[in-house]
């Protein structure tokens, strides 16, 4: 069992991230700010401090609900070009035998391969022959458009968003100019 609360030990709600506030709740304590507000980390937002009419003050276990809304981006520079995997012209064909779902047959000795295959099936044996042919890839920088990069761009700028984040995201946004691509996360983080 967790031990009992002194509610008449003085005890401050602190901002535990930074972000902007759009909403609160003070059941006890006195409420430091409104909704709008952009705190940082370590704000004081409800002081743990009950005054008086007569402006006496006493201290109290400040309850209460400060909800943040936190956003994280990232930025993604467009060079001009784009890497991508392209076949090499290099190509090689087996034929394996697939037995309950284990297959039996070479496998591919290229670093990097894109394959294809053909299946055929022998029932009532449950066998699958497959004729595989693997493709040689090597990646190749070509010139491209900002269009033609658009989804990788957004990918990477979306990766380095998330790697920054340390809150969930309820939302996201991208920010597209010639010089590249902006991803903006949004999030929620609830503080009492």
């Amino acid at each position: 069992a967790d031990a009992p609360i002194d509610m008449s030990k003085r005890r401050d709600i602190v901002a535990t991230c930074d972000g902007v506030v759009i909403a609160t709740l003070c059941e006890q304590g006195q409420l430091l700010v409104k909704i709008g507000d952009v705190v940082k980390k370590g704000d004081l937002l409800i002081k743990g401090v009950r005054v008086f009419n007569d402006g006496t003050e006493n201290d109290v276990y400040a309850l209460g609900k400060i909800v943040l809304e936190q956003s994280v981006s990232a930025f993604c520079e467009y060079t001009g070009t784009l890497t991508q995997l392209q076949k090499t012209g290099e190509s090689h064909t087996v034929t394996h035998v697939v037995l309950f779902g284990k297959s039996y047959g070479k496998g591919c000795d290229y670093d990097s391969y894109q394959m294809e295959y053909v299946s055929t099936f022998l029932q009532p044996l449950a066998l699958e022959i497959r004729r595989v042919t693997y493709f040689q890839t090597a990646q190749v920088t070509v010139t491209a458009t900002l269009d033609e990069c658009l989804p990788a761009l957004m990918q990477q700028a979306l990766e380095k968003a998330q790697q920054k984040c340390d809150f969930i995201v309820t939302g996201s946004q991208f920010v597209t100019s010639q010089k590249g691509v902006t991803a903006v996360l949004y999030g929620r983080t609830e503080i009492s």
